[in-house]
């Protein structure tokens, strides 16, 4: 797993470098060539640059995921309502376009690490706001609840430690339940990227940083009209890890 991490981060940044060339060379012609530029040359053009965009998101976010390694990290208190406030906070322009409301209330502190707890709660909630539907109002709803040894038997939970469930219920596109759980898998889409954008990562990474707390992510319950993700995370991690 080091090795990878490694490579990826490597390779990353290796790639890094002739991509901003081609992104900045192909901003010089079409400075130079702007007036001169039929439609056929700058749809061609466009492509370049669109396509530049893209494998600059899909580094960056490779990278990220090669990161997320648990045993270097710091565990702290997180309080879940500060983390999602601060993530409205950052999408607050796409809330506003796409009239969303985001509900949420009385979530729990948990130990865990802050940064990858910023990760989670952030790719969820852009989900959330991706794939929202112009009708009706697209509203989120994200609420927590402990839950019952049996639950976390069967999900295949450490049974010394008590956990939360935190729901993210949605109205917009959903997925049909055959996908639920190919969804978290790395580089999986289950829409092609003209309709949405996106690497196909956002929910593989979530699915790292579940497991990385010794908890869970599921897609249980989703449907076409909107969909339902369960996350599962321990309360707290000093027990596990200092019995490990």
């Amino acid at each position: 797993n080091d090795e990878l991490a490694q490579f990826a981060y490597i390779a990353s940044h290796d790639l890094q470098e002739p991509l901003r060339k081609i992104s900045i060379f192909s901003q010089l012609l079409e400075k130079s060539m702007h007036e001169r530029m039929d439609e056929v040359s700058r749809n061609y053009l466009d492509k370049i640059n669109n396509s530049s965009t893209r494998m600059n998101r899909l580094i960056k976010d490779v990278l990220a995921y090669s990161q997320l390694v648990k045993e270097s990290e710091i565990f702290a208190e997180v309080d879940l309502n500060r983390v999602i406030k601060n993530i409205q906070s950052d999408y607050d322009l796409l809330i506003e376009q796409k009239g969303a409301i985001i509900k949420y209330a009385n979530l729990p502190v948990i130990e865990a690490i802050p940064l990858q707890m910023a990760q989670l709660f952030g790719n969820l909630i852009g989900n959330a706001l991706k794939f929202a539907k112009k009708d009706p109002q697209p509203l989120l709803t994200i609420s927590a609840l402990k839950i019952e040894s049996e639950e976390a038997a069967a999900l295949s939970l450490l049974p010394d430690l008590e956990y939360y469930k935190i729901q993210f219920v949605d109205n917009g596109i959903g997925l049909k339940e055959e996908y639920a759980e190919q969804i978290f898998h790395i580089f999986q889409r289950l829409h092609r990227k003209s309709e949405y954008e996106g690497t196909g990562i956002g929910l593989a990474m979530c699915k790292k940083i579940a497991l990385n707390h010794y908890g869970d992510i599921n897609a249980i319950g989703s449907s076409e009209k909107g969909a339902v993700i369960n996350v599962f995370l321990p309360v707290r991690q000093n027990q596990v890890r200092d019995d490990r």
